[in-house]
């Protein structure tokens, strides 16, 4: 993952001369002649890097864009199925249940993490990517709320005929309630993308053990940390890399993800 952003990083080396301040950007032009000799420089000293990187796509190893791809669908598929349940589904304790799933929110991460650590390394999935996967699968409270409020938005009479023509519980909700749900999907698959993207500290530590198949955040983190923190305008050209996908992303379904957030706040 260091490797491969290394090398990423060649084709934007320009960006090298914009400064990055926590309310602006602000260019900062250092001249042509410096930038041009520190460039052959990062080329002539990682030429090995390159080639490292051009094994090892030619060998087509996972890359890990795939964590956040299968943690994004498990996580819409698991809080879609959870949050249906609680809006159109009638049975006893259903109140109750959902005001103990909400409650999981205000539970500091601070306090799950080590036990949650220690029953990952008992069962040996420190070191790889199981840790951050497996739980997307069985949804969240924030996720679930967001995608109940806005089912609730949505009439029961659909269901009801949907189920006068034959149509099952799962049939209504692909056929029915899912085509009119897309705003609050989309909204939600974008939250998550976006917090997997950032997320540093999970990880770092379940991680730290294989760098090949650290996230972005930790190889930007280590990257920075290398012979390159001298120069802080690589640094800044490899942040703002980490930014580019997040803002497409918000950029392309801007108006889908608002509709999402707009709707769940409005009373049925």
């Amino acid at each position: 993952m260091f490797e491969t952003a290394r090398a990423a990083l060649y084709p934007v080396l320009p960006l090298r001369d914009i400064v990055v301040f926590p309310h602006m950007i602000v260019p900062l032009f250092v001249g042509r002649e410096k930038s041009v000799r520190a460039l052959e420089d990062v080329m002539k000293d990682d030429k090995q890097i390159l080639l490292v990187t051009q094994k090892n796509a030619a060998q087509d190893d996972p890359s890990t864009s795939d964590i956040y791809t299968i943690g994004t669908i498990g996580t819409v598929l698991s809080c879609t199925l959870v949050a249906y349940g609680f809006a159109r589904f009638r049975f006893p304790g259903r109140n109750v249940l959902f005001l103990l799933v909400i409650a999981t929110i205000f539970l500091p991460g601070a306090v799950t993490i080590i036990p949650t650590y220690t029953i990952f390394n008992k069962i040996g999935w420190v070191g790889t990517w199981l840790p951050l996967l497996v739980p997307a699968f069985f949804a969240n409270a924030y996720d679930v709320f967001l995608l109940r409020q806005y089912l609730l938005t949505i009439p029961r009479e659909m269901d009801e005929a949907a189920s006068i023509d034959g149509a099952g519980p799962f049939r209504t909700l692909v056929s029915v309630i899912l085509p009119q749900a897309w705003p609050v999907v989309i909204a939600v698959a974008i939250f998550h993308l976006v917090y997997s993207w950032n997320d540093f500290f999970q990880p770092l530590i379940y991680l730290s053990s294989t760098p090949d198949l650290q996230t972005v955040a930790v190889g930007l983190a280590r990257f920075s940390g290398a012979r390159v923190a001298s120069d802080p305008g690589l640094i800044q050209a490899g942040t703002l890399m980490t930014l580019a996908i997040p803002v497409l992303l918000f950029l392309v379904f801007q108006r889908f993800f608002v509709r999402g957030i707009v709707i769940t706040g409005v009373e049925k």
